[in-house]
């Protein structure tokens, strides 16, 4: 990156210093914190060189299965980020672990740059989403749009 690369957010921005790579993370929590049932969020990763997005998507759920109590894939399928033309393929999982309860996740993956930058969707939830829930979290996939940074 260079010197004069900057970090935008909600509030403003700032400049990225030398060498720092943006691995931020986007929290959206349904009512408060402490008693939300749903919540989104989105990540940053970087591909390792040669790794493709599949590969990349076998590794976390590798990590996951490790790290989760009795973490479970339910589906694992295509998904689209975007809508039109612009839309990006990518990959979507559904899975649940326990945490306390049953936790109930939906997880997308998308390279958006050739330079192997991906973004992680996440819905989160303590009870099974419901269909208006699967579509409000399809809408929110289909709803992003590519900003020039």
């Amino acid at each position: 990156m260079t010197k004069n690369t900057r970090l935008n957010f909600s509030e403003g921005s700032i400049a990225m210093p030398e060498g720092f790579s943006d691995h931020t993370v986007n929290m959206l929590v349904l009512g408060g914190p402490e008693n939300s049932l749903i919540n989104l969020s989105i990540t940053r990763a970087q591909l390792k060189p040669g790794e493709t997005l599949s590969g990349y998507v076998d590794q976390q759920l590798k990590i996951l299965k490790q790290r989760l109590k009795e973490h479970r894939v339910l589906k694992r399928e295509t998904a689209r980020l975007g809508s039109g033309e612009q839309a990006i393929e990518g990959e979507q999982i559904a899975a649940t672990h326990k945490q306390g309860g049953i936790v109930w996740q939906y997880q997308a993956a998308f390279q958006v740059n050739v330079d192997g930058l991906v973004l992680i969707f996440t819905l989160t939830s303590k009870q099974k989403p419901d269909a208006g829930q699967i579509q409000s979290w399809s809408d929110w996939l289909s709803s992003f749009v590519t900003r020039d940074i």
